[in-house]
Protein backbone atom coordinates (compact mmCIF):
# COMPACT_ATOMS: atom_id res chain seq x y z
CA UNK A 1 0.00 0.00 0.00
CA UNK A 2 1.44 3.58 -0.84
CA UNK A 3 1.06 6.04 1.47
CA UNK A 4 2.10 8.93 -0.61
CA UNK A 5 5.22 9.39 0.49
CA UNK A 6 8.62 7.88 0.85
CA UNK A 7 9.14 7.53 4.63
CA UNK A 8 5.97 7.20 5.59
CA UNK A 9 5.35 10.97 6.98
CA UNK A 10 3.30 11.99 4.34
CA UNK A 11 0.47 11.94 6.64
CA UNK A 12 2.33 14.41 9.07
CA UNK A 13 3.31 16.44 6.59
CA UNK A 14 0.07 17.03 5.18
CA UNK A 15 -1.38 17.97 8.58
CA UNK A 16 1.37 20.13 8.83
CA UNK A 17 0.84 21.62 5.56
CA UNK A 18 -2.77 21.86 6.62
CA UNK A 19 -2.03 23.61 10.17
CA UNK A 20 0.26 25.93 8.56
CA UNK A 21 -2.60 27.17 5.81
CA UNK A 22 -4.92 27.51 9.06
CA UNK A 23 -2.52 29.55 10.69
CA UNK A 24 -1.64 31.90 7.42
CA UNK A 25 -5.60 32.03 6.82
CA UNK A 26 -6.15 32.63 10.12
CA UNK A 27 -3.66 35.67 10.44
CA UNK A 28 -5.21 37.08 7.10
CA UNK A 29 -8.53 36.84 8.38
CA UNK A 30 -7.34 39.01 11.50
CA UNK A 31 -5.58 41.78 9.40
CA UNK A 32 -8.68 42.18 7.17
CA UNK A 33 -10.96 42.40 10.12
CA UNK A 34 -8.37 45.07 11.98
CA UNK A 35 -8.52 46.77 8.80
CA UNK A 36 -12.03 46.80 8.40
CA UNK A 37 -12.56 47.82 12.46
CA UNK A 38 -10.35 50.41 11.79
CA UNK A 39 -12.08 51.43 8.54
CA UNK A 40 -15.23 51.14 10.59
CA UNK A 41 -13.64 53.75 13.28
CA UNK A 42 -12.77 56.06 10.39
CA UNK A 43 -16.52 56.00 9.41
CA UNK A 44 -18.22 56.96 12.82
CA UNK A 45 -15.28 59.34 13.58
CA UNK A 46 -16.39 61.09 10.84
CA UNK A 47 -19.96 60.48 11.19
CA UNK A 48 -19.31 61.83 14.18
CA UNK A 49 -17.47 65.03 12.71
CA UNK A 50 -20.52 65.10 10.33
CA UNK A 51 -23.22 64.97 12.93
CA UNK A 52 -21.12 68.44 14.79
CA UNK A 53 -20.72 70.11 11.86
CA UNK A 54 -25.14 69.62 11.46
CA UNK A 55 -25.47 70.42 14.60
CA UNK A 56 -23.43 73.56 14.45
CA UNK A 57 -24.85 74.53 11.63
CA UNK A 58 -28.73 74.26 12.88
CA UNK A 59 -27.48 76.24 15.78
CA UNK A 60 -26.06 78.81 13.27
CA UNK A 61 -29.10 79.21 11.96
CA UNK A 62 -31.02 79.12 14.91
CA UNK A 63 -29.41 82.29 15.56
CA UNK A 64 -29.73 83.85 12.41
CA UNK A 65 -33.35 83.43 12.28
CA UNK A 66 -33.83 84.41 16.17
CA UNK A 67 -32.16 87.40 15.39
CA UNK A 68 -34.39 88.18 11.99
CA UNK A 69 -37.41 87.27 14.01
CA UNK A 70 -36.23 89.83 16.87
CA UNK A 71 -35.79 92.35 14.26
CA UNK A 72 -39.02 91.69 12.63
CA UNK A 73 -40.96 91.80 16.13
CA UNK A 74 -38.64 95.37 17.06
CA UNK A 75 -39.96 96.75 13.28
CA UNK A 76 -43.23 95.63 14.09
CA UNK A 77 -43.57 96.84 17.33
CA UNK A 78 -42.10 100.55 15.53
CA UNK A 79 -44.79 100.93 13.35
CA UNK A 80 -47.27 99.74 16.02
CA UNK A 81 -45.89 102.34 18.22
CA UNK A 82 -45.74 105.22 15.61
CA UNK A 83 -49.30 104.20 14.52
CA UNK A 84 -50.32 104.61 18.32
CA UNK A 85 -48.28 108.20 18.84
CA UNK A 86 -49.92 109.26 15.29
CA UNK A 87 -53.59 108.48 16.44
CA UNK A 88 -52.59 110.26 20.40
CA UNK A 89 -50.99 112.78 18.22
CA UNK A 90 -54.71 113.26 15.87
CA UNK A 91 -56.22 112.86 19.01
CA UNK A 92 -55.00 115.39 21.26
CA UNK A 93 -54.96 118.14 18.16
CA UNK A 94 -58.84 117.89 17.84
CA UNK A 95 -59.28 117.74 21.63
CA UNK A 96 -56.99 121.50 21.19
CA UNK A 97 -59.34 122.32 18.45
CA UNK A 98 -62.61 121.67 20.40
CA UNK A 99 -61.29 123.35 23.39
CA UNK A 100 -59.75 126.15 21.37
CA UNK A 101 -63.35 126.53 19.46
CA UNK A 102 -65.35 126.31 22.78
CA UNK A 103 -62.54 128.66 24.12
CA UNK A 104 -63.52 130.98 21.70
CA UNK A 105 -67.30 131.04 21.86
CA UNK A 106 -67.33 131.27 25.18
CA UNK A 107 -65.23 134.40 24.74
CA UNK A 108 -67.99 135.49 22.18
CA UNK A 109 -70.68 134.23 24.48
CA UNK A 110 -69.16 136.19 27.64
CA UNK A 111 -68.70 139.39 25.32
CA UNK A 112 -72.52 139.19 23.98
CA UNK A 113 -73.59 139.45 27.67
CA UNK A 114 -71.16 142.10 28.62
CA UNK A 115 -72.06 144.19 26.03
CA UNK A 116 -75.51 143.34 26.08
CA UNK A 117 -75.44 144.63 30.01
CA UNK A 118 -73.04 147.77 29.13
CA UNK A 119 -76.30 148.65 26.96
CA UNK A 120 -78.55 148.54 29.40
Amino acid sequence: MDTGGTNGNSGEEAISGSLAQLRHDEQAAAKRIAAAAEEAGKIVSGGHAEAQKILEDGREQARKLKGEVIAKAEKEAHGQAGKVIAEAESHASKLRSAHEKKARNAGGALADYLLLIASK
